[in-house]
């Protein structure tokens, strides 16, 4: 006890920590002093019943002797009663002051056992009222550390929930930076796709342009052969309107071609801003498509003009046949190779090539010598005109694959964001019921401290309670020693007044803490739920990780199919077939896409509604979150407010172990004590069986020596009686001379002349046998267990009435004899 106490204990503030050395050295520390006054309490009980068996024993031996001795002294009255003449005997004195001894021995060991009892009782009493007094003490510092511990929780608690709302606050933060660069981007895509739509509108303009151009130079060219009659100089005149009219068309067809190349640049733009958005893979191929980027605009151009001169064909032909019916071959064979030598070298060079101004001249110059090779040149430019048609055609699919894509990609995007803005309202309305359901929470916990600090009270004022009924009940106690000697039966009756109202106290506290456990179970039940809101919300957050993870397995399965498309292109590049046919789809994707544009315009419109609604749910949201600061911030002061409260009560918690420490030093002090004056009482106890077992060898020795001269007296009166019927003068006369002559008494000298029979030797060893055996019986019983009271009885009355049966016949003797 001393070595355990000299240990060095923990600091309060070093306890405030869960799963540290000191804690687990301070229970350890108490499990120590438990198990030790276990141990002592185990140790007084067993003392406690070894005294009480030998109290019963005594007590039983007591009682057999007492009524023994009332029997005994009975027998005596009557026999003396009976016979006067020898109430006198020495014998019957030496009884007298023996059995008067044995009952003030007797009267005295009941005295002692009385008094034993009544200590032991007191001792018992002392005892329960230390245990339960350390039992009590157990429980209140058991409560006021798990009352610490639970506060320490709450604030744990308190503290998480408060960096949750700050985890998700950032979180909220970093999403509507999201959704406002998402936002950002959508209306630049939307001005780029208006800034398309304009483009498209004016390149249909200027094919409406185009077209009324080529028109009219059909129709100029159709009055220039009319006139081509009237002679060089009417040709000559066509030929410089032909030209002025060449270089409108020259001057047109840039300008569209400028417009085109614009607008190319624009589409190079919208797809180098998808290549930033994640859509890096797609510019691989770079190279080709700078190159193809360049000549776009020619391409345009040139298949505007390729429609043109189809549908002008049938018209030509009918015009020509008129006019050669009107007109006289000669002189055009004359006139027009002056004139048209110029223009389709010109217009080869700068117009890329009129094959409906070629037919003319075909026409004309069948009569001529140069009419085999101009049919192959025409083959060959056909041929060369096909392919960069079917190649351009190829480009503009292209092209108008990769706008739908862009459109389907805003498309998706705005789905996106659709869903994400409603995950963000469902993630606040979640934030919302979670800071309702944690004040609730910090309300519930303030009322439970509230509760816990007035029971903390009332438990203090109920220990001060006890501690003077402690010391009052010391003081009836010392009280009750010093008078127990004079009045013993006084001390018994007014002992249990105070017993029993300890007894109801300790019902109403065991009430009491029954009621604290119930509360416990509630608040530990609370705590078991707050953990399964905690695992629900961390699996939440693994689900929404999963779905990014799931998100980029498909970007990146879109970047494959990319690269896989591009691949395609290229060989798409190499298969060019179907010029008309190509031409005709054109005229129908062009339909198409204005329809498309349409449609964009509308969803343009629905976009900037849903943008008008997305920015007022962020000033919605940008209020929500003010609001959130301020509810903070008055948590914040709660918070300080709280730990203000629990260094208090730690400055409290350490006061009272230090009380406690003090009062079980003091206890230990008192059981140590309580321990040594058990220990010599038992010592006494101990003492005075020894004593007692002495005494009975004692007694049995007497009896049997009484026995022993009772035969001896019965055998001499035997022997008087022989010598009176046969009584001689001679034989007393040689008894003496024999006598005298061997220097030996007459009684000495009868013994050794006796001739006693078979039968008396044989029962002289017979009963020298019986003897024995009682003795060896009556040690074996001493010496072992402990319930030998009956049987040391019964053979103490055998020995009793074998010495009645031998006084018996000793008397019946003597009455012969006289």
């Amino acid at each position: 006890m001393m070595e355990i106490r000299k240990m060095k204990r923990a600091d309060p503030q070093q306890l405030r920590q869960e799963n540290s050395d000191a804690v687990w050295n301070e229970l350890a520390y108490f499990k120590r002093e438990n198990q030790e006054l276990i141990i002592q309490k185990m140790n007084l009980q067993e003392e406690l019943d070894k005294l009480k068996v030998h109290m019963s024993v005594d007590k039983a031996k007591i009682q057999e002797l007492n009524t023994f001795m009332a029997e005994r002294r009975e027998e005596q009255l009557l026999r003396y009663g009976e016979d006067d003449g020898v109430k006198k005997s020495t014998p019957e004195r030496n009884w007298k002051e023996m059995s008067e001894q044995t009952l003030q021995k007797v009267i005295e060991l009941e005295n002692r056992l009385k008094s034993f009892e009544k200590r032991s009782r007191k001792l018992k009493e002392g005892n329960k009222k230390l245990i339960k007094e350390n039992d009590f003490l157990k429980s209140l510092v058991k409560q006021q550390q798990e009352d610490a511990k639970t506060r320490e929780k709450e604030l744990e608690q308190l503290q998480k929930g408060s960096k949750d709302i700050e985890k998700d606050k950032t979180e909220l933060q970093v999403r509507i930076n999201e959704l406002e660069i998402e936002v950002t981007s959508l209306r630049r895509k939307v001005a780029e796709a208006s800034g398309l739509r304009n483009e498209n509108e004016e390149l249909m303009n200027s094919l409406e342009k185009l077209q009324g151009s080529a028109n009219k130079a059909k129709s100029e060219m159709a009055t220039t052969e009319i006139r081509s009659g009237s002679g060089q100089s009417s040709c000559k005149t066509t030929t410089t309107k032909v030209k002025f009219k060449a270089a409108k068309k020259k001057c047109s067809v840039d300008r569209y071609q400028t417009v085109l190349n614009h607008s190319i640049k624009v589409m190079s733009n919208v797809f180098e801003n998808l290549s930033k958005d994640d859509w890096e893979d797609v510019s691989e191929s770079s190279d080709s498509e700078t190159q193809t980027m360049q000549n776009l605009g020619t391409i345009i151009v040139e298949t505007s003009q390729k429609i043109s001169p189809t549908e002008d064909r049938r018209d030509q032909k009918e015009r020509d046949q008129t006019e050669d019916s009107q007109m006289q071959g000669k002189e055009i064979e004359q006139i027009c190779p002056i004139g048209d030598g110029k223009t389709p070298k010109n217009y080869f060079h700068k117009n890329v090539k009129k094959p409906s101004y070629q037919k003319r001249n075909g026409n004309i110059q069948k009569s001529s010598h140069t009419a085999g090779p101009t049919r192959a040149n025409r083959e060959k430019w056909k041929n060369i005109t096909a392919q960069k048609s079917n190649s351009n055609i190829i480009l503009l699919r292209e092209r108008i694959v990769s706008l739908q894509q862009q459109n389907s990609a805003l498309l998706n995007a705005k789905k996106a964001a659709e869903l994400s803005v409603k995950e963000y309202k469902e993630v606040n309305e979640k934030l919302l019921h979670q800071q309702q359901v944690s004040d609730q929470r910090f309300q519930t916990s303030r009322q439970t401290i509230k509760k816990l600090n007035l029971d903390l009270a009332g438990l203090r004022k109920e220990k001060e309670d006890l501690l003077k009924k402690l010391e009052s009940s010391s003081e009836i106690t010392s009280l009750a020693e010093e008078v127990a000697h004079v009045t013993v039966p006084r001390i018994q009756v007014t002992s249990l007044g105070p017993s029993r109202s300890v007894d109801l106290e300790m019902k109403q506290l065991q009430c009491k803490l029954k009621n604290a456990t119930n509360e416990l179970t509630k608040q530990s039940s609370n705590l078991k739920s707050l953990k399964f809101e905690l695992l629900a919300k961390e699996e939440h957050i693994k689900e929404m990780h999963e779905k990014m993870s799931r998100m980029e397995r498909d970007i990146t399965m879109k970047r494959h199919l990319i690269e896989d498309l591009k691949f395609r292109q290229k060989v798409n590049l190499e298969s060019n077939e179907g010029i008309n046919e190509m031409l005709e789809n054109l005229e129908k994707k062009v339909k198409t896409l204005t329809e498309e544009c349409s449609n964009k315009k509308v969803s343009i419109d629905s976009l900037k509604q849903r943008l008008s609604v997305a920015v007022k749910e962020k000033s919605q949201y940008e209020q929500m979150y003010q609001r959130t600061k301020e509810e903070l911030e008055k948590k914040d002061l709660r918070l300080t407010f709280l730990v203000s409260k629990i260094n208090e009560t730690e400055s409290a918690m350490a006061e009272i172990e230090t009380a406690a420490s003090k009062h079980l030093q003091r206890f230990a002090m008192q059981s140590e004590q309580a321990l040594e004056a058990a220990q010599k009482k038992l010592l006494l106890a101990n003492e005075k069986v020894e004593e007692f077992t002495i005494f009975v060898k004692a007694l049995v020795r007497e009896l049997q020596n009484d026995v022993h001269s009772i035969r001896r007296q019965i055998r001499e009166l035997k022997k008087m009686q022989k010598n009176k019927n046969a009584c001689k003068t001679s034989t007393h006369k040689a008894q003496t001379l024999a006598a005298s002559i061997l220097n030996i008494s007459q009684s000495d000298l009868e013994e050794i002349m006796d001739t006693e029979d078979e039968a008396e030797i044989e029962r002289t060893k017979i009963d020298a046998e019986n003897d024995k055996e009682w003795l060896l019986y009556i040690q074996k019983l001493l010496e072992g267990q402990l319930p030998f009271a009956t049987y040391l009885l019964e053979a103490i009355l055998e020995k009793i009435n074998e010495k009645k049966r031998l006084v018996e016949g000793y008397f019946a003797i003597v009455k012969d004899i006289r």
